[in-house]
């Protein structure tokens, strides 16, 4: 374990796990903070709207409503997972051969950023954001760039394109961190996996950011329509959809193919002493052992309902409700689709 041992050193976390730790150490519960974002900005934008004349006063623009999402489901899908991930290590903990000051650091390397890295993430963002920034605004609508708004959501598309940058490079080095904690698992016992499940619930937690980025998409289609919209929707909607399955199964393929190994290595072992066994079976009662045949038959009927106690394992880390809640959250969305186009087909008519 020299690889794993040699990056547990404390290091600087960045500024957004600053950011992070601020709102979890406010009396109130982390996810509501953001819901109160949320309704500030689409307050506050409202507002600015109503006051340059774009939206008649006390009107509501469900686009709005919906482009102010992304503002803040950035950076709360980001402290979700943070914890998300915390959790899945903490169970995942009995695999690993290290002090619990060892497991602090990693805890800390495996959930939070380092310092240099939100510098440079910052800095990233900050080179690419005029590039970005516009096509964003363009998306979105004459409305965020309307007189007054135009102060107010600019700013802000700034500071969240960081975040977002910085939410793909967690979800990537958060995949590439868990195939390092299965490399370390040196024995493998098949009647007691619930350990090695330990990854996979967070795997579909981030599998089902990506679904909900779909639902966004779905949801943008449906309050900016148009041929050029719609396109881009598919298309982003493929691109969610097909990160999605990948985040959950990509991780767990390296555990998986262990996981069949050790699974056919003990059902070999087993089938040569079933084998063997009844080998032994037959001499005895070619000898006339009676005492000896009645022993050996229960051996041997213990080994056969040892082999099919391993049929009944699965190799795929993950229990029923991981899976089934996985697959429901990819339905919810096609499922949005396919309404969404029958009751628009109604409607023509």
């Amino acid at each position: 374990m020299p690889r794993l041992r040699s990056a547990t050193a404390t290091m600087p976390i960045s500024w957004i796990d600053r950011f992070f730790d601020w709102v979890e150490r406010l009396p109130i519960p982390y996810w509501l903070f953001y819901v109160i974002v949320y309704l500030a900005v689409g307050l506050v934008q409202h507002a600015l709207l109503w006051l340059d004349g774009t939206l008649p006063t006390g009107t509501w623009l469900p686009a709005a409503w919906s482009q102010d999402v992304w503002f803040v489901f950035i950076p709360s899908a980001w402290h979700y997972l943070r914890r998300a991930g915390s959790h899945a290590l903490q169970r995942f903990r009995p695999a690993l051969q290290v002090s619990d000051k060892e497991f602090d650091a990693l805890r800390q390397r495996f959930t939070r950023l380092s310092a240099r890295s939100g510098r440079l993430l910052l800095l990233a963002a900050l080179l690419l954001t005029p590039l970005v920034g516009p096509a964003a605004l363009t998306y979105a609508g004459d409305w965020a760039i309307s007189p007054y708004n135009r102060f107010f959501t600019v700013p802000f598309v700034i500071a969240v394109f960081p975040l977002l940058l910085g939410f793909f490079f967690m979800v990537v080095r958060s995949l590439v961190w868990i195939g390092k904690f299965y490399r370390l698992v040196t024995q493998i016992n098949l009647f007691n996996l619930t350990t090695l499940y330990a990854f996979s619930s967070l795997t579909m937690r981030i599998g089902t950011i990506f679904v909900i980025f779909l639902l966004l998409n779905i949801l943008g289609a449906s309050l900016y329509p148009g041929t050029q919209n719609q396109v881009t929707t598919l298309f982003y909607s493929f691109l969610h959809g097909s990160l999605a399955i990948m985040v959950f199964l990509l991780p767990l393929l390296g555990i998986h193919a262990r996981l069949v190994a050790a699974k056919e290595e003990a059902t070999a072992r087993n089938n040569h002493l079933i084998n063997k066994g009844f080998a032994e079976l037959q001499r005895k009662v070619e000898r006339g052992s009676i005492e000896q045949i009645n022993r050996l038959r229960t051996a041997n009927s213990a080994l056969l309902e040892y082999r099919q106690e391993l049929n009944k394992i699965s190799t795929w880390p993950w229990d029923a409700a991981t899976l089934r809640t996985f697959i429901t959250a990819l339905l919810v969305p096609m499922t949005t689709w396919a309404v969404q186009q029958l009751l628009l087909s109604t409607f023509a008519r």
